[in-house]
């Protein structure tokens, strides 16, 4: 199961003992249900008919902070499986669009924000390829590129036709139809 705590993605695992334990260390930092501040590290063993929750891998405990932050924080996922070998195609002007919907986590989408004060005036700049990477780490919020933004895709299958987001003869319907996966915002 993947939960998400404070910003970060955490994987409880089970383990059939206790000496095999994949998701506790002797290392809260590398173990593999983190979160950003290694203190609330969640991980479930069970022990061939007793299930446990841990806290911070030693204490069962539940802190209404990391339930709130697990309920109210929008999902940071990538959802195609090989977005981190993709990553340089973040700020590629041909694939951002894909990229930036399919591997919002890997291309930095989550917690978006505008991390530039003149970002509204810059607004006109958001799609130029010439200005992408700079408007794509400084303006995500103004771009229309965070997550559950304003700028939505009509069509269910945007992703798919995405090669035709600058085809001669189906950028007009692209336009319309599939704004935030061709970058139309």
């Amino acid at each position: 199961m993947i939960s998400e705590v404070a910003g970060t993605t955490t994987t409880d695992a089970t383990t059939t003992d206790a000496t095999t334990t994949a998701a506790t260390t002797t290392d809260a930092t590398t173990t593999a249900a983190t979160t950003t501040d290694a203190t609330t590290t969640a991980a479930t063993t069970t022990d061939a008919t007793t299930a446990a929750t841990t806290t911070d891998a030693t204490t069962a405990a539940t802190t209404t902070d990391a339930t709130t932050a697990a309920s109210t924080a929008p999902p940071c996922i990538d959802d195609a499986n090989n977005c981190a070998e993709l990553a340089a195609y973040c700020v590629s002007a041909a694939y951002k669009p894909v990229m930036l919907f399919r591997c919002m986590k890997t291309c930095g989408v989550c917690n978006c924000t505008d991390n530039a004060s003149n970002c509204a005036q810059m607004s006109h700049l958001c799609n130029d390829p010439t200005y992408a990477y700079t408007m794509i780490t400084r303006c995500m919020k103004t771009c229309n590129l965070c997550a559950g933004g304003t700028c939505s895709d009509e069509a269910n299958n945007c992703a798919q036709l995405s090669y035709l987001c600058n085809d001669a003869t189906f950028k007009p319907t692209m336009q319309s139809r599939c704004k935030r996966t061709c970058g139309f915002c």
